[in-house]
């Protein structure tokens, strides 16, 4: 076993007792920060949609606008 082998043997030794002491968590506890975890997610998403919905009317608004003008310059060319 070279040098390299034998420390990258005794961090993973290290890591496996610093996770043993760990109590398994119970169901209950792992539904509940999921739970937490997807409304917080939801409530980001919604902000997301809103910002898509305001920028959707915006571009429309804008499309509208440059083809009112577009308008505007044909006819006073004719």
């Amino acid at each position: 076993m070279t040098l390299d082998q034998f420390k990258h043997h005794q961090e993973e030794d290290a890591l496996d007792e610093f996770y043993s002491d760990e109590e398994p968590e119970s169901k209950t506890g792992q539904k509940e920060d999921m739970k937490h975890y997807l409304n917080k997610l939801n409530s980001r998403i919604d902000v997301l949609v809103e910002a898509l919905k305001e920028a959707d009317g915006m571009i429309a608004k804008q499309t509208d606008q440059q083809t009112i003008m577009e308008q505007i310059k044909e006819r006073k060319a004719n």
